[in-house]
């Protein structure tokens, strides 16, 4: 299962990096706290990486060219990110 670490953070980390704003080149590292499971299998944007537990945490980097960013309330989209435990 997806475990709450210790210290009451979500069991699911998203942290999106732009890299290249005029390229709109974005780095996504996505994270999950797990317990039981070998690896998790993330998706993001018809991408999907499957990432070794290792220590109680799945690692995944994507990479997102001509990302749609964000822009507050004149256009606030959103990406969704599933993770499912292998």
């Amino acid at each position: 299962h997806f475990a709450l670490p210790d210290n009451g953070t979500p069991a699911l980390k998203v942290t999106p990096i732009v890299t290249d704003l005029a390229a709109k080149t974005a780095e996504v590292t996505v994270e999950a706290a797990v317990v039981g499971a070998q690896s998790v299998t993330f998706a993001l944007e018809g991408q999907a990486l499957t990432a070794p537990v290792e220590n109680g945490t799945a690692t995944a980097v994507f990479t997102l060219d001509h990302a749609h960013l964000w822009d507050g309330i004149d256009d606030p989209f959103l990406y969704t990110v599933s993770a499912k435990l292998d």
